[in-house]
């Protein structure tokens, strides 16, 4: 996926308006599957795996031990006994030798990624776009399901997931790769416009999105990321449990906060956030200028005592501090809810 395509903005907008694809086909897939399939995934990860279904997708964290985060995933029932993850590109190879180490003998874990193309169409237009592609109706697939298109094996059937990382109605399109080309055409013969990287992080930013290695890693834990409701401590063992219980009892010392900027300029990843007292309180994780919003925003990892809404702040941007205000995130909410 290249930074951009036409221009940034123009992407931008185009997903907020109408209709955007992009090409995530550098993400990886993993299938797991056996008797104990379910099982396995319930103790690797935070979410309760019980909750899914065939049809269902969750969204999901692989933690460390420690309660920091391996990866942030998403998790698909396929059936009974097979289970289908969606891992970040750059962890891909980490993800699949931190589920080997974990798995029992009786469970079978695949690398599907060289196989398979991920193409995300989203927007307000999206769910037109996909039914004139496949010629059925998706206006009853709720957020975070998904149906197969034909066939149950992933290497040459499509499966149609409302899912999306942009703040508005969208779906991912899983298909075998010698079919992406023709699939990407057929798009643009539909008007869909491609969007690159660019603004692919302006529209997580506006929707508060984590992206791993910026609010989630091996360093930050799962609930300062704001990511606590991914976490059940009721649904009995998993790995980084004892610690994730412990911060619920004794509380963070750290959350992730939205910024507004109330001055001029652009808050960019690890720049220093400060008290007004111009005390170092924290660190700027992503931030950008938002097309929608017409203002700068960013999010930081800041000590809890400066967490509140409407707490002012200073963010040093190559030397001078500029004014930000604590906001509620996300800064942007979709025009169009879908019910979970």
């Amino acid at each position: 996926m290249p930074v951009q395509y036409t221009g940034l903005v123009k992407e931008h907008e185009a997903v907020r308006t109408a209709a955007g694809m992009f090409d995530v086909s550098h993400m990886g897939e993993f299938l797991i599957s056996g008797e104990k399939a379910r099982d396995f995934l319930n103790f690797v990860t935070t979410n309760d795996i019980n909750k899914l279904y065939k049809g269902r997708c969750q969204y999901n964290l692989l933690c460390y031990e420690n309660g920091t985060v391996v990866d942030d995933v998403i998790v698909s029932q396929l059936s009974d006994k097979r289970y289908l993850m969606v891992v970040n590109a750059a962890n891909r190879e980490k993800d699949f030798s931190w589920l080997n180490e974990h798995k029992p003998q009786d469970v079978q874990l695949k690398d599907l990624s060289d196989d398979l193309s991920l193409i995300a169409v989203q927007g307000p237009q999206s769910v037109s776009v996909v039914e004139n592609v496949f010629k059925k109706s998706f206006s009853d697939l709720k957020y975070y399901h998904f149906e197969q298109i034909s066939g149950h094996d992933l290497k040459e059937g499509v499966l149609v997931s409302r899912t999306g990382y942009t703040g508005e109605d969208g779906f991912e399109i899983l298909l075998p790769k010698a079919k992406a080309s023709e699939m990407w055409q057929t798009l643009l013969k539909l008007n869909v416009v491609p969007v690159g990287l660019g603004a692919r992080d302006t529209l997580r930013l506006e929707a508060a999105y984590s992206l791993y290695g910026h609010e989630i890693s091996d360093e930050i834990l799962a609930p300062e990321a704001g990511l606590g409701w991914a976490v059940k401590l009721d649904k009995g063992n998993f790995i980084g449990r004892e610690v994730l219980e412990n911060l619920k009892e004794h509380g963070l010392k750290r959350q992730l906060v939205g910024l507004e900027l109330l001055d001029p300029g652009v808050a960019r990843e690890g720049y220093v956030v400060l008290d007004t007292q111009k005390l170092s309180i924290g660190m700027i994780t992503s931030g950008t200028h938002s097309p929608t919003l017409k203002k700068a925003i960013a999010l930081a990892l800041v000590e809890r005592g400066f967490s509140e809404i409407e707490t002012q702040v200073l963010v040093d941007i190559r030397g001078k501090h500029k004014k930000a205000l604590v906001v509620k995130k996300p800064f942007y909410s979709p025009l169009q809810k879908i019910g979970r």
